[in-house]
C-alpha cells in the first residue's frame, strides 16, 4: 500500500499495488512508479519518500538489513537503490517505528510536552518502540527487536530462522492456529462451526466472555504482557500504546496488558503508567512514515538556514 500523506497526517491519496517484487530491484521499480503516479495527479510538490519495512532496518544507511516482507533479502541499501532513480529524499525505516512516531504525534498530551511513551504493536509480527522526547530511542539501531527473543528453544519455527522466538509464541498465526485446533476438537466456543477464524474473531469472542478465547488470550498474555512488564519498568513510560491489526485486538490487549503491568510491576511504577488504545495498523504506518519525512526534511532545512546565517 501506498499513499500521499500532507504535512497535518491526514491521507490524501492511496495506492493498492497488487505486484509482488521479485528482487529488490524490481521493489524499486514499484515504488518509482507509485511515486510517477501520485506525482502526475497532484499538483502539490513531493518533498519526500518514506519506506516502512516490518523486519530490521539500518535507518542512518537506508538500510534493509532483514526484511520479514521478503525472506531472504539482506543488508539491501534501498534508499541508495532509489536515490538513482529519484531526485527527493528517502527515508528508510521500520514499521513499528514509524508507527510509534505516528501515534505520538496523533496525542497532543504526548507531542506537547514531549512525555514518554513505549509502543506495544501485535500481528502476524510483534513490535516494540520507545519514544522520548519525540524521538525513537534506537540504542545502538536495533533497540525494540524484543519479538525476536528466544523464549522457548524448542518451540515454533519463526521467520527469523530460530525457534521459540517471542513472536512465533505469540503472533496472530499462532493464536489462529490454536483456535483452529480447539474447534476441531470440539471445544465449546461461540466459533464453533468456523473452519479458520481470524485473529480478530478470536479476541471479539474473548471481550465476550468466551471461555475458550478468553484461554488463548490469556497464552498470549502469558509472554506479551511479561515483556510489557520488564519494558515499563526498563523505561517507565508515562503512556504504553497498544496498537494491533484490528479494533477487537486492540481493545481486547489494552485490558490484558494493563493487567499484567499492575501484576507484574511496583505499584510506584504501574500506578503511574497509562495504557492506551492506539489505532489499526495500515493508515498509521502510511502516516507515521510521512511524518517521519516531514521532521527529516524541516530537520535538514533548519541546518542549512543556520549554516547560511554563520558569518
Amino acid at each position: 500500500m501506498c499513499a500521499l500523506v500532507n504535512a497535518a497526517g491526514d491521507i490524501v491519496q492511496k495506492i493498492e499495488v497488487n505486484r509482488a517484487p521479485a528482487n529488490p530491484e524490481d521493489l524499486v521499480d514499484v515504488i518509482v512508479g507509485a511515486r510517477d503516479r501520485f506525482a502526475s495527479g497532484n499538483s502539490s510538490q513531493l518533498i519526500g519518500l518514506g519506506i516502512a519495512d516490518p523486519g530490521m532496518v539500518n535507518n542512518a544507511e537506508g538500510l534493509v538489513v532483514r526484511s520479514s516482507q521478503f525472506p531472504g533479502w539482506h543488508n539491501i541499501p534501498l534508499a541508495a537503490l532509489l536515490g538513482e532513480k529519484i531526485d527527493i529524499p528517502v527515508l528508510v525505516e521500520n514499521s513499528t517505528r514509524v508507527r510509534a512516531i505516528g501515534e505520538y504525534m496523533g496525542m497532543d498530551d504526548l507531542r506537547q510536552t514531549e512525555a514518554s511513551m513505549l509502543y506495544l504493536e501485535y500481528g502476524e509480527g510483534i513490535g516494540f518502540s520507545f519514544v522520548t522526547s519525540g524521538a525513537i530511542w534506537r540504542g545502538e539501531g536495533f533497540a525494540g527487536e524484543l519479538g525476536h527473543v528466544v523464549i522457548e528453544r524448542d518451540g515454533n519455527l519463526c521467520g527469523c530462522g530460530a525457534r521459540g522466538c517471542l513472536e512465533s509464541l505469540v503472533n496472530s498465526s499462532t493464536i489462529e492456529a490454536r483456535a483452529k485446533d480447539l474447534l476441531g476438537r470440539g471445544v465449546n466456543s461461540i466459533l464453533q462451526g468456523r473452519d479458520n477464524p481470524k485473529s480478530e474473531e478470536i479476541f471479539a469472542a474473548a471481550l465476550d466472555a468466551d471461555r475458550m478465547a478468553r484461554g488463548l488470550v490469556e497464552e498470549i498474555v502469558s509472554h506479551f504482557g511479561l515483556a510489557a512488564a520488564f519494558l515499563a519498568s526498563a523505561f517507565h513510560p508515562k503512556y504504553i500504546v497498544v496498537g494491533a491489526e484490528s479494533a477487537s485486538a486492540i481493545r481486547c490487549l489494552t485490558k490484558e496488558i494493563t493487567s499484567a503491568i499492575h501484576d507484574r510491576t511496583l505499584p510506584e511504577i504501574a500506578s503511574s503508567i497509562e495504557v492506551v488504545e492506539g489505532r489499526e495498523y495500515e493508515p498509521l504506518a502510511l502516516v507515521g512514515a510521512a511524518l517521519m519525512v516531514f521532521r527529516k526534511a524541516i530537520m535538514q532545512y533548519s541546518k542549512t538556514v543556520a549554516r547560511a546565517s554563520r558569518p
